[in-house]
């Protein structure tokens, strides 16, 4: 193994999505002689979860002066400190970007493998900090630690929330408000001055159908069945609509998807993955309406770059939305949804015309750079 004089040592083992977006801001904060990245593909996540701590301990370098290690909950920070006792020393950061305790059963799963969730646990009381997205992130793990523990048959542990939770503080994914509309060809002063305000006029003229973009993963937990049924329900008042379904999909296309595909197919503009993220973006400034249905969401990122570049979010009245956006824009129940975007598309010229107002500074990278640098910062770490 080769030898590293940086101070802080990087651990990610899901390279993609908002765990790149997140080191590509904050890594950013300082010279890279600062720090030692070590990642592993955003692919196979629940081969990542199990094997990670083995990869990185064996590609870390035994002759190093690293003072702290920061990590994210997909890697097993317990396992990892057993097969490297000279990182016990370092000051240990631990970052969830979501969490596996309150992850929504399939349909079809009978018996559920809760390895993943104890992992994070121990995780948990192995570290010095832990750092999560959004409060209800924080909240909905330490709510269930310890029921997840007395699952364990013929076996009682002491309770451990209250070791857990004195190290606890919430730290957001920021939004690089800056970056965000300069791929979409926008003045940063157009989105308004305080960078957290999403007042901009959207990119469909008055008379064209409302647009509806759809930005998750094509997974059972973004809840896409519920994303048909508000569709087909649109189809069936005759609302005029049209809909991009991003986000990135994995080895087999949910059967709700394919049926949106199939049955509105003359309605959709977008569909799939778009690996560009100026294209991407540029797709988020000319939509209307950005729709969430998850059943799992602990920040919502997606949901985020789109009110910014001009969408009125509309998403459930759980999981970490009521954080940040109004009431207008919570739905409690599906006929709800369906409600507000028949409204907006049979008057779509006065829609275009409201604003959500949804204030986003508490999220963007200029708020948040100096908490990221005190946390990562070099600072003598004394147990």
């Amino acid at each position: 193994m080769s030898s590293s004089a940086a101070s802080l040592l990087v651990l990610e083992a899901f390279y993609g999505g908002s765990h790149k977006h997140l080191l590509s801001l904050v890594l950013n904060l300082f010279p890279d002689s600062y720090y030692c990245l070590l990642t592993l593909p955003a692919t196979k996540w629940h081969w990542r979860s199990r094997c990670s701590s083995l990869y990185f301990a064996q590609k870390i370098p035994t002759d190093h002066k690293f003072k702290k290690v920061f990590i994210t909950s997909c890697t097993n920070l317990g396992e990892l400190i057993g097969l490297r006792p000279d990182l016990s020393q370092c000051e240990k950061v631990l970052y969830f970007h979501e969490n596996q305790l309150v992850y929504p059963r399939k349909s079809d799963e009978k018996d559920r493998d809760y390895q993943h969730s104890y992992n994070e646990v121990v995780s948990a009381l192995a570290a010095d900090k832990v750092i999560f997205n959004t409060s209800y992130n924080m909240r909905s793990f330490l709510d269930n630690c310890d029921s997840l523990l007395k699952k364990v048959p013929e076996t009682s542990f002491e309770p451990i929330r209250a070791q857990i939770e004195k190290k606890c503080d919430v730290l957001p994914v920021p939004i690089d408000v800056r970056s965000l509309c300069g791929l979409v060809g926008r003045n940063l002063e157009q989105v308004q001055a305080d960078e957290g305000v999403a007042t901009e006029s959207r990119g469909s003229s008055n008379d064209e159908p409302i647009r509806i973009v759809w930005p998750h993963r094509w997974e059972h937990d973004k809840n896409p069945d519920l994303f048909r049924d508000i569709l087909f329900e649109l189809e069936n008042r005759n609302c005029d609509f049209q809909v991009s379904i991003l986000g990135e999909k994995t080895t087999s296309i949910p059967e709700s998807i394919s049926e949106i595909n199939s049955k509105l197919k003359n309605k959709i503009i977008h569909f799939g993955f778009l690996s560009s993220k100026e294209e991407y973006y540029k797709v988020l400034s000319k939509s209307d309406i950005v729709l969430s249905t998850a059943n799992h969401e602990f920040q919502g990122l997606a949901v985020m770059e789109a009110a910014i570049l001009g969408c009125y979010p509309l998403c459930p009245n759980r999981l970490a939305y009521p954080e940040y956006l109004p009431e207008k824009c919570l739905y409690n129940t599906p006929s709800q949804a369906v409600k507000f975007l028949a409204n907006a598309c049979r008057n779509a010229t006065a829609f275009r015309k409201r604003s959500p107002t949804v204030d986003l500074e508490q999220f963007t990278f200029n708020s948040l750079s100096a908490r990221y640098e005190k946390l990562l910062g070099n600072v003598d770490f004394k147990r």
